[in-house]
């Protein structure tokens, strides 16, 4: 007889946003937490009772001063460590508000040609190539990476 042990994860929900202008400008975020620095997408944790893209929102204007006025969902991106952490990722090309950053890092416009010129964060060139599927520069960010 097989003895099958279950082990039951908790599920972290988080969320990650790509703004970006038709020119090849992403928005993204130089985190300085140690706990997981880098270059990555601004977003943060879904709290309870609060829908994704509404959290989405609330991040955005947290971290960036920026809210999307549209939103698209790409799917989720999953860690399977000893918690499973589900980012669900959007972009859009519109948002109103002025850019500011927060305490999570710096928050600026970068060409995606000087990708590069930063560290990246835990797979963020998976999470890239998600989020630049089907746009106009998605070919310029498969070149650089």
């Amino acid at each position: 007889m097989v003895s099958v042990k279950r082990i039951m994860k908790t599920i972290i929900r988080t969320n990650m946003c790509m703004l970006y202008r038709p020119n090849g400008e992403i928005l993204v975020q130089e985190r300085r937490k140690c706990d997981w620095p880098g270059l990555t997408f601004p977003g943060g944790h879904v709290e309870p009772g609060e829908g994704e893209e509404e959290a989405c929102r609330r991040e955005m204007r947290e971290e960036t001063g920026l809210s999307p006025v549209s939103l698209e969902c790409l799917g989720d991106f999953v860690w399977d460590w000893e918690e499973v952490h589900r980012a669900r990722l959007f972009r859009s090309p519109s948002w109103t508000g002025a850019l500011s950053g927060s305490r999570e890092g710096e928050v600026f416009w970068c060409p995606v040609e000087s990708l590069r010129d930063y560290p990246f964060s835990s797979d963020f060139e998976k999470i890239l190539i998600r989020m630049c599927k089907g746009l106009p520069f998605e070919e310029r960010v498969r070149r650089i990476l």
